[in-house]
């Protein structure tokens, strides 16, 4: 079987303080989890003036919460402030000299950081309204300042599955990315039904072509509030274990998402105290062989 970083878990940006991140990093490295995608750093709300400094917050706190435990962490750069952009919203492509100072900060301020994502979603106008090609000189900037300040990888660009292979900004994005040379590890998210998960790998497997490793920074099930009413925490359990051991070994990370879910919390590994359910037991008797 993969070893432990391949079981990794989206502790994510629903998930809003510290306490509650130490909570869950605390029942993660009681599991063997090793690896954890962390909620955002939301440039935006870093530095909302352009002659302001860059105010981290608690994200300091956050980042210690997984740290102290061992467990390798995977960050998502988002939201780009107003002054920073010609789109005058967060979802607008970064103009590229406050990008690059801003990367360069963020990897220098967080230097045990195991892995960089280039945004989030960036198929999905809720994240990113910028064009294909301004994408891809914003993920070649960042990598360049990512590789220049820091032994960190890089990975993305974190699209849905479902805009790979679709016509639109999404494909072309994965495309653009693809052949740039300029990627760690390619990485997606999949909400599909559970049959169609390891479907779906196949299909990127042979898109990405061995050119890069590929992670699942997002993958979670498609189930509906009525499956939770017809199946126990175990049968819910068991159905997450047979996704993990069909998606292996073609996937090299696969991050449960979540450890809190964005609607509830039936879905997802703990419960609203943040204690570790049978789900995330069976991540742990996989992990512990």
């Amino acid at each position: 079987m993969p070893n432990s970083d391949y079981y990794a878990v989206a502790a994510n940006q629903w998930v809003n303080t510290v306490s509650e991140h130490r909570k869950i990093g605390a029942e993660l490295a009681d599991a063997g989890v090793t690896m954890v995608r962390m909620r955002p750093l939301r440039w935006a709300n870093i530095q909302p003036l352009k002659n302001g400094s860059m105010y981290w917050g608690d994200w300091s706190q956050v980042y210690n919460a997984y740290l102290q435990y061992g467990i390798k962490i995977v960050v998502p750069l988002l939201d780009t402030p107003a002054w920073a952009t010609n789109g005058n919203r967060v979802t607008g492509a970064p103009r590229d000299k406050p990008w690059r100072k801003f990367v360069r900060a963020a990897v220098v301020k967080f230097p045990q950081v195991y892995a960089w994502e280039t945004w989030n979603e960036p198929d999905l106008v809720r994240f990113y309204t910028g064009t294909a090609s301004q994408f891809l000189r914003m993920h070649k900037i960042a990598h360049r300042q990512i590789k220049k300040h820091s032994n960190a990888q890089v990975w993305g660009p974190a699209v849905l599955y479902s805009n790979i292979f679709k016509k639109g900004k999404g494909k072309k994005i994965v495309n653009k990315v693809l052949i740039s040379g300029r990627l760690d590890e390619f990485t997606y998210h999949d909400y599909s039904p559970v049959d169609n998960k390891v479907a779906n790998a196949v299909k990127v497997l042979d898109k990405v072509n061995g050119r890069y490793p590929i992670g699942i920074t997002e993958i979670s099930s498609h189930w509906e509030s009525l499956y939770f009413d017809q199946h126990s925490e175990e049968e819910v359990a068991d159905d997450i274990e047979r996704i993990y051991e069909l998606l292996f070994p073609g996937i090299k990370h696969a991050m449960w998402w979540p450890a809190k879910d964005w609607s509830n919390f039936r879905g997802g590994l703990m419960d609203t105290s943040y204690k570790g359910k049978k789900q995330l037991g069976m991540l742990g008797s996989l992990i512990g062989g």
